[in-house]
């Protein structure tokens, strides 16, 4: 991607941008809010001193190599306002978390992108409105979804081992995945084709599944 855009200066929108130029794309960082004179300036050089100030880290750290760290500022601009993102092949907003904001500026950008950029715009509004509703104040994590048991408890509210089944023997254990799974292959590579018409014992990713269950790691976000 050779040129993308990142609406809002702020503490996301920053990060935003250095991962797009630590990617090698142009990225412009754009200031939409009306500010008094000087204002945006002093936006942009905090938004700067952050950027530069982690990317010391990162190469500190051994993440990047220390050269890479004026390539990637260079290829951050300035911009304020909304004109010339034709150009851009992708557009991320990371504005504040007011709809109608949101609404107005994402509106105003997808008349005005390229061709390629729009349906990314459309497809990202799609996945907002099915997820967020600040109007009624909630958004997805507000309710949870007990179908399955990966990001909330859902089956494990039962099979976590302090319940029993209906002999009132046979305890019904988080752990024991076979008792609902039939894995007939797992991991990669070579590892997919050793197939096992009885059912493999499940092997967890990295470190050994005894006492737990999916969701003491995996959460779909803190419950409201």
């Amino acid at each position: 991607m050779n040129h993308a855009a990142v609406l809002g200066p702020g503490r996301i929108g920053r990060q935003i941008a250095l991962v797009f130029a630590l990617g090698g794309s142009r990225v412009s960082l754009v200031d939409v809010k009306e500010r008094p004179a000087g204002g945006a300036a002093a936006v942009f050089a905090d938004a700067r001193r952050e950027i530069r100030r982690d990317l010391a880290l990162m190469a500190e750290e051994g993440v990047i190599q220390h050269d890479e760290i004026a390539p990637a500022l260079d290829r951050i601009e300035d911009r304020i306002g909304l004109d010339g993102l034709d150009e851009c092949g992708y557009v991320q907003e990371a504005l504040p978390e007011l709809v109608d904001l949101k609404r107005a500026i994402l509106g105003r950008v997808s008349t005005g992108v390229s061709p390629q950029a729009n349906p990314i715009i459309k497809e990202t509004q799609a996945i907002y409105r099915e997820n967020f509703f600040p109007e009624v104040k909630v958004d997805w994590r507000t309710y949870p979804d007990f179908v399955g048991h990966k990001n909330w408890n859902g089956c494990f509210r039962c099979h976590d081992g302090k319940h029993v089944a209906a002999d009132g023997k046979v305890s019904i254990k988080a752990s024991d995945c076979r008792s609902c799974h039939l894995i007939l292959a797992q991991g990669s590579g070579e590892a997919l084709e050793q197939i096992n018409a009885k059912g493999h014992d499940f092997i967890h990713t990295d470190a050994p599944y005894a006492e737990f269950s999916c969701v003491d790691c995996d959460t779909g976000g803190p419950q409201k």
